[in-house]
């Protein structure tokens, strides 16, 4: 019977990765930050960039070539900073919901406006502080910021994995309150990156889902 994927050991287990660090790394930030009284939502996050990283594994080496632990990395540690968000602000999930509510608005600037701060911020403070790979560290600092995404102030690799969590966030998200809605609005922009047409999206969503399910 196949079951989904819902835990980072299973996602490697699926994938076969070598580099057992990036579950250390996980698992350990994983437990570093815990919030008693609102341990469901955590779990939710966790197991939400759980599969956003086993998606994200699976279609960058198909689409862009790059080496799919850096893209598992970066997918699991992408909104590592929301836990944070969770941490220290009462009222945050009231901000998902309005981002949820709200998918045309950048998740980033609702969080300024309520919060004098955003997850990226924080990610990309955690991502340093826990030594992941520099392509990481810039790319969850700027996977908000859709000027420099569009002015192209990043390496290929780091606009790539961008645009390919977008497109994984899409594909798995099911409507979970931790996506980020941007494909939607920032579709073409993506795909240009990505190189893919209508036709090759399709397929990835459809193998991609299948994949989820094994």
């Amino acid at each position: 019977m196949n079951e989904p994927v819902k835990t980072i050991t299973r996602a490697s287990d699926l994938l076969g990765l070598k580099n057992l660090s990036v579950l250390v790394t996980s698992l350990s930030l994983r437990h570093a930050i815990h919030i008693a009284e609102r341990t469901t939502q955590l779990d939710s996050l966790w197991e939400h960039s759980a599969r956003t990283g086993l998606a994200l594994a699976y279609l960058a080496p198909k689409i862009r070539n790059i080496d799919k632990n850096t893209a598992h990395l970066f997918g699991m540690f992408h909104d590592a900073g929301k836990a944070l968000m969770l941490q220290h602000f009462v009222d945050y999930p009231e901000t998902l919901r309005l981002s949820a509510n709200t998918p045309e608005l950048n998740l980033a600037l609702i969080e300024e406006s309520r919060h004098n701060c955003n997850h990226a911020q924080f990610g990309a403070m955690l991502a340093t502080a826990w030594n992941l790979p520099e392509v990481i560290v810039h790319g969850v600092r700027i996977h908000h910021d859709m000027d420099a995404f569009v002015s192209r102030l990043a390496s290929d690799v780091t606009l790539s994995l961008i645009a390919l969590v977008n497109l994984a966030e899409y594909i798995e998200s099911d409507n979970s309150p931790f996506s980020d809605n941007q494909w939607s609005t920032y579709k073409k922009e993506f795909m240009a990156q990505l190189a893919i047409s209508d036709h090759q999206l399709d397929a990835l969503c459809i193998t991609t889902k299948e994949m989820l399910l094994m």
